[in-house]
């Protein structure tokens, strides 16, 4: 989201651009595929109340945000225009170990180099909920197969809300550092205070539903990016 202020019109072409050419080609090509089309909790900007539902207000406060969702409206129009089974796919925060960027990328770097003191951005008490990567693949395979006619909006996320310096500290009994933790005590510009997702719709959806826990795919990650 960050990348987005310094430059919001690389952000649209990115995004929406891409997008619509996408969708321009679909239409040209005479076929009718379901469409998952990821998008961001970015678009609830600060949500007023958590767990926020996917009836939440659309209310950005970010470029990325506002370009996902004019994403949003091309995939309803592709539904509705051109008979699309299409699935919004609202994520939340995303990691796995290809994820080599973001929140736990840079604390298990940290972690990992002689830095006496983990630096954290904001105030640590942001929260945010995460999942594992090889959950979301599975989440949306199992809604691609189940997809309707029309656009269908789901947040996709594990339903759990967690501060950064939780993360940061589950970080660091995982790789067994004791390091200091230090937060730079202000909001980032374009980034939400506190998220957490309302995930009545994909259970239902998704029957069974049962994401690893942030314990579980911390580890994992962790494990993988020890190995290379």
């Amino acid at each position: 989201m960050g990348e987005s202020l310094s430059d919001p019109l690389q952000d649209l072409r990115a995004l929406a651009m891409t997008l619509g050419n996408t969708l321009d080609g679909i239409r040209r090509a005479g076929i009718a595929p379901v469409l998952l089309l990821p998008s961001s909790a970015a678009v609830y900007g600060n949500p007023a109340s958590l767990p926020v539902a996917e009836n939440g207000p659309i209310a950005p406060i970010s470029p990325y945000g506002f370009h996902k969702a004019a994403c949003e409206i091309l995939g309803r129009e592709a539904a509705e225009m051109m008979g699309l089974r299409v699935v919004i796919c609202r994520f939340f925060s995303v990691y796995g170990s290809r994820q080599r960027r973001l929140l736990i990328w840079e604390v298990y770097q940290q972690l990992t180099t002689d830095t006496p003191v983990i630096e954290l951005q904001g105030t640590g008490s942001e929260t945010r909920d995460f999942l594992h990567v090889g959950d979301v693949c599975a989440g949306l395979v199992a809604l691609a197969q189940h997809a309707q006619r029309g656009a269908t909006i789901v947040n996709v996320a594990s339903g759990v809300e967690v501060s950064v310096s939780q993360v940061a500290e589950e970080m660091k009994r995982l790789v067994d550092k004791d390091k200091m933790l230090m937060c730079h005590g202000s909001p980032r510009p374009g980034d939400p205070r506190h998220w957490g997702a309302d995930i009545g719709r994909l259970r239902s959806l998704v029957p069974g539903w049962k994401p690893k826990s942030l314990q579980e795919g911390l580890a994992e990650t962790i494990a993988e990016w020890a190995g290379t």
